[in-house]
């Protein structure tokens, strides 16, 4: 594993106590509508959730009658998922090996983590996820906003609003695809 997937899972795990702190509810209101609509165009319930962090997001699917496997690379997510979500089912996965699953799912979530994958890991991560959805399965892709490529050494303005607790949703800096796999 390169030294920047070490760092970045180290980073996970070091603030996966604290990470709940993102969720401020501005942006979960808008967040939690897309995934209604995308829940809406499902032809069969069960959703892949990769790089599920806490699990916020596996447990709204989940609310709303969906099956869910959730995957993440941090240990120190996964607990903090297996915490929130004792009944869930939380396996530790790589971006990177998604290919390597057996089975078929109605749709594919991924929220604010393939900016994580370089070029050719993000072209081929979307290729594999298309492998293991079904036949008009759904793919539900959430990114930052922005242009080019950049490492940060501290968050982003939406954590830093977060922690002070102010947010103004049209400053958000996320955006949301759904994909239908024909």
């Amino acid at each position: 594993m390169s030294s920047h997937v070490n760092e970045t899972i180290q980073t996970y795990d070091r603030i996966a106590k604290d990470y709940a702190v993102t969720a401020v509810p501005e942006l979960r209101v808008w967040h939690e509508d897309s995934m209604r609509k995308f829940q809406g165009y499902l032809k069969s319930n069960r959703v892949l959730v990769a790089a599920c962090g806490d699990g916020r997001d596996s447990r709204f699917l989940n609310s709303l009658g969906l099956s869910i496997l959730s995957f993440d690379l941090s240990e120190g997510m996964l607990n903090e998922a297996r915490r929130h979500d004792p009944q869930g089912e939380y396996i530790s996965m790589d971006l990177r090996s998604i290919s390597e699953l057996e089975e078929k799912f109605g749709g594919v979530v991924a929220t604010g983590c393939l900016y994580h994958l370089s070029e050719n890991e993000f072209e081929r991560c979307i290729s594999d996820i298309a492998s293991v959805l079904v036949r008009d399965g759904i793919f539900y892709l959430s990114m930052k906003t922005g242009s080019g490529a950049e490492i940060k050494s501290t968050p982003g303005k939406t954590i830093l609003a977060a922690k002070a607790r102010k947010t103004n949703c049209r400053d958000q800096d996320s955006t949301s695809t759904i994909h239908r796999n024909n």
